[in-house]
């Protein structure tokens, strides 16, 4: 790796990429009788078990959180608004899940009969992959057992989210942004916020950070915490970036970020710009965030380092 520029540890990374291939291609030909021949309840009943139970084991006792219709909400501010609809939207995901896991029992059991969407549904739950129409609804991870851990904990965070934007206390503690399903609608509805609170034009409002307990932008108007970052190919160590070892974590948990919306960002002699990712596939890029550090820019950016929402 070091011959490229790349952190000494890019492959243990590459391992883990290569074994998640390897656990995904084994689950497809695992699950080859779901939709090959006739349909057998007693196959289904064998391989779609391993998700069903993931989902009864994941919703149960939060019946008051997953089910009936969103608390209802008084879109005071562009925040507010935005978690009232990030709710309404996961409630609504869970109850989509939740109607076609029911399906599913009813055909095992054989109080219902199999239809050729239903089916095709199975098959991708089985392969542990996610189906393409519940993928249209929120682009998670890939493995359907992460998927469905993703919405059932974020529905269940988002209602502490409404019930502290309510009282107006939600932009005072630390936020975790992989508690949401659109971290960046969240961080345009700061954007509204700071420009109203301000009287700064929209336009003119730039994304800056500092990074550590207690570190604020003094130019700030409106300005959040966010906790639970992962960065990958280098680690924070004394507020700056420092190089990984070879047997160094593949991620590593980032320091609390200060984040705001200002008119005039920082300096850029000792910052160099981080592309923040939804995921460890980067494949969804969320914004770049300046990472103090030392020495040439160049450096740091031929290592491939990234901010993480999440690892997964």
């Amino acid at each position: 790796p070091q011959h490229f520029m790349l952190p000494a540890n890019s492959d243990r990374l590459v391992q883990r990429m290569l074994a998640q291939k390897i656990v995904d291609n084994l689950n497809r030909i695992g699950s080859a009788s779901v939709s090959s021949g006739g349909f057998n309840r007693e196959q289904w009943a064998k391989q779609l078990e391993p998700v069903m139970h993931l989902w009864d084991a994941l919703t149960k006792d939060r019946n008051k959180e997953l089910t009936g219709d969103p608390p209802k909400s008084k879109p005071i501010t562009p925040v507010t608004s935005f978690v009232a609809m990030e709710l309404a939207l996961a409630m609504k995901l869970v109850q989509k899940v939740a109607a076609t896991m029911q399906e599913i029992k009813d055909v095992v059991s054989g109080h219902a009969l199999l239809s050729s969407k239903l089916q095709q549904l199975a098959q991708c739950l089985a392969e542990g992959s996610v189906p393409l129409s519940w993928d249209k609804d929120w682009e998670g991870p890939e493995q359907i057992s992460a998927w469905l851990k993703g919405i059932v904990n974020r529905t269940v965070a988002l209602h502490t989210w409404l019930d502290l934007s309510q009282k107006d206390t939600l932009l005072k503690g630390k936020l975790r942004l992989n508690e949401l399903f659109r971290p960046q609608t969240f961080l345009n509805a700061l954007r509204q916020e700071t420009a109203q609170k301000s009287g700064i034009a929209l336009d003119e409002l730039i994304l800056d950070c500092q990074w550590g307990e207690g570190h604020v932008l003094p130019s700030a108007q409106l300005s959040i915490q966010i906790e639970g970052l992962n960065i990958q190919g280098v680690k924070f160590e004394h507020g700056k970036l420092v190089e990984l070892s070879a047997d160094s974590p593949s991620v590593n948990v980032a320091p609390v970020c200060n984040l705001a919306w200002v008119q005039t960002q920082q300096d850029f002699k000792h910052l160099v710009s981080c592309p923040a990712y939804f995921s460890g596939t980067r494949e969804k890029h969320l914004c770049d965030l300046l990472v103090p550090c030392q020495g040439d820019h160049s450096r740091w950016i031929l290592t491939g380092f990234a901010l993480l929402i999440d690892p997964i």
